[in-house]
């Protein structure tokens, strides 16, 4: 009920310092719980997407690593067994035995004195040397090399250390002497003599030392595989760092902050991370295949696909990356010069990241437009769930059209949305009395049905607890509730009680600021007009428990409403009223029910727009009950003179 309050009620509320123009509801229904629930929504979906994000970087990070291993290892091993390159050295020892045994170089021919070692060889010890070849997967080469490995690193560990300038070969220890070809040979008087050729006790063959070919190429070839290596052990940072983020902070995530701040944590340190790898491998090898801004790059875009952050949010873990790599640049350039050329790379290098940037523009703008339309929208149709839920509970606390053959008890009621505000009650009584109660709290809507609930309850004990009371005395307990526990909330009822006796025809009725009820006839019509204040605005004797009455015929009809029904207006604004509803129910009855015709009637008034709920009630007066009271009687007089 809005605005239906006469200048009494008004008065009485404004003497009571209430405003009656502005009703509020005890519960807040603002966008409080709204928001909490859209910035839980918003953590799952971040929490999703983190996941989602920490296993594509896995995923790349895996690939990436398989691709480098296999362009660094697999290539030269495959061309160095097509090609041959190292071929093992042949073993050789002196013809005589004044001269001491000859190790050459793979490639050389032997000298005119001296004899294949492998001649004097047993047959077994033979089988044993081609086993050895055939289970290392390395030639004699590699072998040497692996002997020589340290003596390599010194000598790469002092270029880095020299600013990568060229040093001279350090000479191994062991004395070397260079034959007619270049080839270095071992020092005969290094060497023990040899016994007689047939005295010469059978060796195991002995490999040749390192070249100074073979020394550069260990070297080359140790800078040429040292940056996959260092891949190598960079990745299981990179895959720790995806599963720390992904396992253990991801799942205890819950706001939308929390997820954007261990987003911005994972690119950081994947960044530095690859950042520290990709720069000391360009210090190692400054040819290498690896560029660290575009890895910088590659990591903000992915993340902006997955992510919808704001670009600021975006750039965030990408400042300190950007100004690591330039103090990386500006370090090289100072060492080896160039500075035009860094100075314009530095200049140019924001650009690269425009593209994540654009990204990452549009998915906020889709993530504002789709993502909150779509929370909406489920909010709205879980809302709609429940307060059809709700309207099925409220539904359950009216009564059911009933008609015992004396009274006919009809309503219908149509709320303004899922459930309202109105309520009517109806009970018969052992001696015949029919009672109806209809009111209209204050309002519709959630807070008006709660509400009506609680009056439910409180009306249902009152009738039970005092049966005899009147229309006048009924609305009287029933204002003393409203007033210490409703009122407070400023919340506030309409009300109008009848009491038909089908034995008499008595209608017995008080209004308590209620539109005013109408009993129609054949002949007119006549209105039940209010008897006092609304529900909750007064308390005591200034309520009263006045009633009035007057006599129904037999076929007369009673029709209660609510404020719904007369402020029912169309789009010119014309309401429905209640001298539209007196000359619609002055008319011949159609043969239909009063409650059906009259709401029909309103709903198509109002061009099915309807601002109020709507609660239309009829109390038709078929047929006295006195016939039935005399069999009763009759029936009660021959028992009690059978048991005399």
């Amino acid at each position: 009920m809005e605005g239906n309050v006469d200048e009494s009620n008004s008065a009485a509320l404004a003497q009571d310092g209430v405003d009656s123009k502005e009703p509020a509801h005890p519960f807040d229904l603002a966008g409080s719980s709204f928001q909490s629930e859209y910035d839980r929504e918003l953590g799952k979906l971040l929490r999703r997407r983190l996941g989602w994000l920490c296993l594509a970087f896995a995923l790349w990070e895996l690939l990436a690593l398989g691709g480098m291993l296999a362009r660094e290892f697999v290539p030269p091993m495959v061309e160095r067994y097509a090609t041959q390159e190292f071929t093992p050295p042949v073993l050789l020892e002196a013809v005589d035995e004044a001269e001491p045994p000859v190790l050459l170089a793979p490639n050389v021919a032997p000298a005119e004195n001296v004899a294949p070692v492998n001649d004097e060889l047993t047959p077994s010890e033979r089988a044993r040397a081609r086993r050895d070849e055939r289970r290392s997967p390395w030639g004699t080469a590699e072998r040497t090399a692996g002997r020589e490995l340290g003596i390599a690193l010194g000598s790469f560990v002092d270029g880095l250390r020299n600013g990568f300038a060229s040093q001279p070969n350090v000479r191994s220890p062991r004395r070397e002497t260079m034959d007619s070809t270049g080839a270095s040979a071992i020092d005969p008087s290094a060497l023990k003599r040899t016994m007689p050729r047939g005295k010469q006790p059978p060796r195991k063959p002995q490999t040749a030392p390192l070249t100074v070919r073979d020394r550069e190429q260990i070297k080359q070839e140790i800078a040429t595989t040292l940056p996959s290596w260092l891949g190598l052990l960079t990745a299981p940072i990179v895959l720790g760092i995806l599963a720390w983020v992904g396992l253990v902070k991801r799942p205890k995530l819950t706001t939308r902050r929390g997820a954007l701040r261990a987003a911005s944590k994972l690119i950081l340190l994947l960044g530095a991370t690859k950042l520290a790898f990709e720069t000391g491998t360009l210090l190692i090898d400054r040819d290498a295949w690896v560029f660290p801004l575009f890895s910088i790059c590659f990591w903000h875009f992915a993340a902006c696909l997955f992510l919808p952050w704001s670009p600021r949010e975006s750039l965030r873990p990408v400042w300190p990356l950007f100004f690591a790599w330039i103090a990386v640049r500006a370090a090289i350039a100072g060492v080896e010069g160039g500075w035009l050329v860094v100075l314009f790379n530095i200049a140019f290098a924001p650009l690269l990241f425009a593209p994540g940037l654009f990204v990452c523009y549009y998915r906020l703008r889709w993530h504002e437009n789709e993502f909150k339309a779509g929370f909406a929208g489920d909010r709205f149709r879980l809302l709609r769930q429940e307060l059809g839920h709700a309207r099925k509970l409220h539904e359950t606390l009216f009564p059911k059209v009933s008609d015992d053959g004396h009274v006919r008890f009809d309503f219908v009621y149509r709320p303004a949305a899922q459930i309202g505000g109105d309520f009517v009650h109806h009970e018969v009584d052992d001696a015949g009395r029919t009672t109806v109660l209809l009111i209209d709290v204050v309002g519709h809507g959630i807070a008006s049905a709660l509400t009506v609930a609680r009056v439910q309850g409180e009306l249902e004990r009152l009738l039970s607890e005092h049966p005899d009371d009147g229309p006048g005395a009924l609305l009287h307990r029933l204002n003393h509730y409203f007033r210490k526990l409703l009122a407070k909330h400023r919340l506030f009822a309409t009300a109008i009680a009848v009491r038909l006796d089908a034995v008499t025809g008595e209608l017995r009725w008080a209004n308590a600021g209620h539109p005013p009820a109408i009993v129609r006839n054949s002949r007119s019509t006549t209105t039940l007009d209010s008897t006092t204040f609304l529900l909750g605005a007064v308390d005591g004797e200034a309520f009263g428990t006045e009633e009035q009455s007057l006599t129904m015929s037999v076929g007369d009809s009673v029709i209660l409403y609510t404020d719904g029904l007369i402020e029912a207006a169309n789009l010119q604004g014309d309401r429905f009223g209640i001298e539209r509803l007196q000359s619609t129910l002055a008319r011949v009855h159609p043969g239909g029910r009063w409650a059906q015709i009259l709401a029909r009637l309103a709903f198509t008034h109002a061009a099915g727009e309807q601002q109020d709920d709507i609660l239309i009630v009829e109390l038709h007066f078929r047929a006295a009950r006195v016939q039935a009271v005399l069999a009763t009687s009759e029936i009660t007089l021959q028992t009690s003179s059978i048991s005399a």
